[in-house]
């Protein structure tokens, strides 16, 4: 499966003019609910996470009240994959150490050390299939993640520019995951609103970048046009 996903990166990169080096990437298959809660602690801006805070203490102190809420029962049980940094991955953990209580705080200093054993700069982490029909979906999660750092070993994250930008992120990454198995036109349009603020998020962004890059033939193109907006967005 990762054979077939790397080669895919591989050639996307070769195709938007990046760089592309197998030192890049790094991930691990874990569990669902390892993910999701990683991705609460570390301040993901899902919008059914903000309720429970919005800084890396609140969310630690409130992992009790996330843990009984319909909102983990429910993201537990969808794809999930992120990627950390071994500096965000230390930054957590010692706020967990600190501010963690019950149960949970030995749970989630033990996936912590878990990350860290791996985690050389960053890595993905990346839901394990339980079942056969899930292998497609992991390799999907695996393919956007991917992505993700291929922007960023490429200096084309938003998010460093302005955290707020994340938003960019998720798009130009869903782009490119549409681009590596031919389906990129689908994103220039419009699509209905869905009740998933997030998919919300991700098809709007995503159809921003497929109009941006859709008439352009050549890497050096692509690149150049990418370029000029991450430029522009510094401003």
């Amino acid at each position: 499966m990762t054979k077939k996903v790397m080669e895919s990166i591989k050639k996307t990169a070769e195709a938007f003019g990046m760089l592309y080096d197998l030192r890049f990437f790094s991930y691990i298959f874990v569990t669902r609910e390892e993910i999701v809660l990683r991705n609460f602690i570390s301040g993901c801006p899902e919008y059914n996470f903000e309720k429970f805070g919005k800084t890396l203490e609140k969310r630690v102190k409130n992992i009790g009240r996330f843990v009984n809420s319909i909102d983990f029962k429910k993201h537990r049980n969808d794809a999930q994959g992120c990627v950390v940094s071994k500096i965000q991955a230390l930054q957590e953990q010692r706020f967990v150490r600190s501010w963690a209580r019950g149960g949970w705080r030995k749970k989630l200093l033990k996936m912590y050390d878990k990350i860290l054993v791996h985690c050389i700069d960053e890595l993905i982490l990346v839901f394990k299939a339980e079942k056969k029909v899930e292998q497609k979906i992991s390799e999907g999660v695996l393919s956007h993640e991917l992505m993700h750092q291929l922007l960023d070993h490429n200096t084309l994250e938003f998010a460093r520019i302005n955290p707020k930008h994340w938003e960019l992120d998720e798009g130009l990454a869903t782009y490119l995951d549409h681009y590596s198995i031919g389906k990129h036109k689908l994103l220039e349009k419009k699509q209905k609103k869905s009740k998933d603020k997030m998919h919300n998020v991700y098809a709007e962004n995503a159809r921003t970048f497929a109009l941006m890059l859709n008439k352009l033939k050549t890497p050096q193109q692509r690149i150049d046009v990418l370029r000029k907006y991450y430029d522009k967005m510094r401003r």
